[in-house]
């Protein structure tokens, strides 16, 4: 039951789908930092978002048997979802996104030097609107994705 609970066609994890099974047809999520949740469209239906929760639902009962039981599942979750799920962290940070999704994480920790330069333009209250719109336009992209 934990690996059909793998399976991509169900949409439930982040991670790249790999054939397998019996059949070797089945597609399943895999992923080197273990599974976790695969965000939802902003826009995403009620019908859709109702099917993803009794999924998580059904995963949920299915753990609590497996710990009532004394079972182990062989469900790789991620140490982020962890740390999430027994409350160790009220909520994801940009470090816990490197373990998540490792190409985002590098493409905002890249953008991350630009904001905080943005947001002190912005509180500097010696600029006048149109010297910072002059600063903020004279601001060297390359120096901050390059460094």
């Amino acid at each position: 039951m934990s690996r059909e609970l793998q399976r991509a066609d169900l949409e439930l994890w982040l991670g790249e789908s790999v054939a397998g099974g019996v059949d070797g047809q089945t597609q399943y999520v895999h992923s080197p930092t273990g599974l976790f949740p695969s965000p939802l469209a902003k826009g995403a239906k009620v019908v859709q978002v109702a099917r993803v929760k009794s999924k998580f639902r059904f995963l949920g009962r299915l753990m609590a048997k497996a710990v009532m039981d004394s079972r182990m599942l062989d469900l790789p979750l991620s140490a982020t979802l962890y740390r999430l799920l027994l409350g160790e962290q009220p909520q994801l940070a940009l470090p816990d996104l490197g373990h998540v999704n490792a190409p985002v994480h590098a493409t905002l920790a890249r953008l991350q030097p630009l904001a905080r330069h943005y947001a002190l333009i912005e509180k500097d209250p010696t600029l006048t609107p149109a010297l910072r719109k002059e600063v903020r336009n004279n601001t060297n992209f390359k120096q901050f994705l390059l460094s």
